[in-house]
């Protein structure tokens, strides 16, 4: 109780922090969900039956909202993002935050419970900046978080085609879907994943045809052309990547930050395959390995690791996991405080080789058996229904 309580205050000043400092900046409630809008921007042109991916098209729909300053932050989602956020383009900006938010703050308790037996835990995330910002920003972060948890759900009750098709909606976030089918390669029933989520991709592309051909057609070409403006306006974005990590040393920054990308993604790879018969490892890696290649990922992707933590929870209970934890959650905070540019950058250069630390340590921790032994034979500490279930 008294753990809870104190995750509750911090929740309560970390909300209200941020809430302050954004007025301070002159972003007041009526400018809150910033990415929301964005999203809306990409829903009202499909209403519209106007091009998605043209600049001139989204800067009027920005100004028609009274959000001109938004325009510099280009719509590159697929178009069945789109199709699915166009609902939230009907009404009133204030009113789709509301909507995004109950629904994300619902998604992250349902994957506390389900992966903790208690709720509770996603307090955790909520009290972190990536958490917050998310929130604010009106990002859909919390439903990648709740995409992922139920596909690993569905494998951990043998429904691997169920898995494979809601592993298939993280197509809305292309990133997202980065490291999970591995996941699913790596298990026995790969066949009936991969036939979910060829399935799940397969409709979604036939929708998105039937619906805005066009859009379908040019949304290659849009990736591409976003890509290269977050690399020509690092300043427009809060980048956590290897690419931004090693974006001051021009040409030869793009290679290593591919080398490095390239590295974690082998290692991955092979973790997932040494321990193929573990799903909650499977999983944690898959999660943990979707932020470090990621080619854009910002700040408030990084709740995942929260998920990847619970995932591995029983595991790495310990008087140390849970200090890390919450030194964490504390350190996640640091980077709102910096208001020199050039620092910032400089600070979340450190992110992705952060992650990788964290994620050596909760694998390592994770792959030992009771005995403290570690080895890919080792069915790790728990030995309660969820292990056998998987």
């Amino acid at each position: 109780m008294r753990r809870r309580a104190l995750l509750v205050a911090a929740n309560i000043v970390a909300w209200s922090a941020f809430a302050l400092d954004l007025r301070s900046d002159g972003v007041g409630p009526s400018r809150w969900g910033w990415d929301l809008a964005i999203l809306r921007a990409g829903g009202r042109l499909l209403l519209e039956g106007r091009p998605l991916y043209d600049a001139t098209e989204q800067a009027r729909v920005h100004a028609a909202a009274l959000r001109p300053e938004l325009a510099k932050f280009p719509f590159a989602y697929p178009p069945i993002t789109a199709i699915a956020v166009a609902p939230l383009a009907l009404v009133p900006n204030a009113v789709a935050l509301a909507l995004v938010a109950v629904a994300g703050a619902l998604v992250l308790a349902w994957a506390a419970k389900r992966l903790t037996d208690d709720a509770t835990e996603a307090l955790w995330v909520t009290a972190s900046f990536p958490g917050v910002a998310a929130f604010f920003a009106g990002q859909l972060a919390y439903a990648a978080l709740g995409l992922m948890a139920a596909t690993y759900v569905l494998m951990r009750q043998g429904r691997p085609f169920g898995a494979g098709l809601v592993a298939s909606l993280l197509a809305f976030k292309p990133t997202m879907l980065v490291a999970i089918p591995a996941a699913l390669i790596v298990r026995r029933e790969r066949a009936r994943a991969l036939s979910g989520l060829a399935l799940g991709l397969a409709l979604q592309a036939a929708v998105c045809l039937a619906l805005t051909p066009g859009a379908t057609r040019a949304y290659p070409q849009a990736a591409a052309s976003f890509s290269a403006y977050v690399r020509e306006h690092p300043e427009r974005f809060d980048s956590v990547t290897w690419r931004a990590s090693f974006a001051q040393l021009g040409a030869m920054g793009g290679v290593l930050a591919l080398a490095a990308m390239a590295a974690c993604a082998a290692a991955a790879l092979f973790w997932m395959w040494r321990w193929r018969d573990d799903l909650e490892i499977v999983f944690a890696t898959a999660v943990l390995a979707t932020l470090a290649c990621a080619w854009h990922c910002l700040p408030y992707d990084y709740v995942l690791i929260g998920l990847a933590a619970w995932m591995l929870r029983d595991r790495l209970r310990s008087d140390t996991g849970a200090r890390l934890g919450a030194l964490a959650v504390a350190a996640s905070w640091v980077v709102a405080f910096v208001a020199v540019p050039g620092w910032r950058k400089a600070l979340l250069a450190t992110y992705p080789p952060a992650l990788v630390a964290a994620a050596v340590w909760m694998l390592a921790v994770s792959s030992r058996d009771p005995a403290g032994r570690a080895g890919p034979g080792s069915p790790g500490p728990r030995a309660g229904p969820r292990t056998r279930a998987a």
